[in-house]
């Protein structure tokens, strides 16, 4: 395994604290009355929430490298031992963290459901909507590694089709047509919309991982042009974003070209490696717990100092390290515990 991904793991998981960071920030003063943020603010905060566009991709294609390394030489049986032993860690927390914020919003928000809602909640991934997909990759890569080996090209042609006819089914006629109506049941059930924006990435992954030694020399020798071009499809997703121009297409390919980039970051080139490796090992776990910190924050700045939601340069670094501040230190806090082996039931 390549010695950067931890560190690409925990700069992962900042850009989702940070979109998830502007996107509540902006949302829930809105919905309280305080007028929106304008001005040149406005798109400093467009370009760092956009930065998100990158997060889960980065996780799902190191989740597939994971994968395919950790099987190498095993068979099928064999692999899916690597597989259960993965989806302990991912489901059970889970399922714990899910219901916290299902309790946490009820009693601040009164936003309750039937037993049977919050079973398809559980089930499409509400609000985690990227670990059922993970799920669903986890539980078919024994198989998708084998398939990969073969037919790596063709596999990835036909996910890329896949998704851009999601892509128009889930947003019709932005691809300037429009799909019959017999189309929408080729969707996959729970997982349309995330295949819809991520099923690329861990295929991408397993097939890096299992060609590693021939492809890493060509994306090292093209990684300034990769490097450009993720750059400028990046301000392209932005301008999409503030409404200056029309190409949703550009979120979708900023992170696919930002892939091959990936394997050829040296980890001696990663400014503050070891912090952004130690975020990385506790990932999953802020994944999981940020998004009920920043609701329990917003609700709290709202009763006691609402002055705070109308001032961006104050809200937004204040949300920020309570989102990702709190979770490490509560996930630090349980790993000095004497007995600490609940830890990865809790937090993966």
């Amino acid at each position: 395994m390549n010695r950067q991904f931890p560190a690409l793991r925990g700069f992962a998981i900042i850009l989702v604290v940070l979109n998830h960071t502007t996107y509540m920030g902006t949302l829930y003063p809105s919905k309280w009355g305080y007028p929106p943020i304008e001005g040149w603010l406005r798109y400093v905060i467009a370009t760092i929430n956009q930065l998100g566009v990158f997060a889960v991709p980065i996780f799902l294609f190191l989740s597939g490298c994971f994968f395919t390394y950790a099987s190498q030489n095993k068979n099928i049986k064999q692999s899916y031992k690597v597989v259960w032993s993965s989806l302990k860690n991912v489901i059970w927390p889970y399922i714990i963290w899910s219901l916290v914020f299902y309790i946490v919003i009820f009693f601040l928000n009164n936003q309750k459901y039937t037993l049977w809602e919050y079973f398809k909640n559980l089930v499409v991934g509400y609000p985690y909507n990227f670990v059922p997909l993970l799920i669903f990759y986890y539980l078919i890569s024994p198989i998708l590694v084998r398939f990969c080996k073969k037919y790596g090209l063709i596999i990835i042609v036909a996910i890329v089709a896949y998704q851009f006819f999601l892509f128009n089914l889930l947003n019709p006629g932005i691809a300037g047509f429009y799909l019959p109506e017999w189309a929408k049941f080729f969707r996959i059930p729970v997982l349309s919309a995330t295949m819809n924006d991520w099923a690329l990435f861990f295929p991408l992954g397993i097939i890096y991982s299992l060609h590693a030694k021939s492809l890493s020399p060509q994306l090292r020798k093209f990684r300034w042009i990769l490097g450009l071009l993720t750059g400028l499809f990046f301000i392209l997703t932005v301008l999409n974003f503030t409404s200056v121009i029309n190409f949703p297409f550009a979120q979708w390919i900023a992170p696919v070209i930002f892939m091959g980039i990936i394997p050829v970051i040296k980890r001696e080139s990663i400014p503050f490696v070891r912090q952004f490796e130690y975020v990385g090992k506790r990932a999953y776990g802020v994944y999981l717990t940020h998004l009920t910190v920043l609701f329990i924050a917003l609700t709290i700045f709202h009763a006691v100092i609402p002055w705070v939601l109308g001032i961006p340069f104050v809200l937004f670094p204040t949300l920020f390290i309570l989102a990702l501040g709190i979770p490490l230190v509560l996930m630090s806090s349980i790993e000095r515990l004497p007995n600490h082996g609940a830890y990865r039931y809790v937090f993966g």
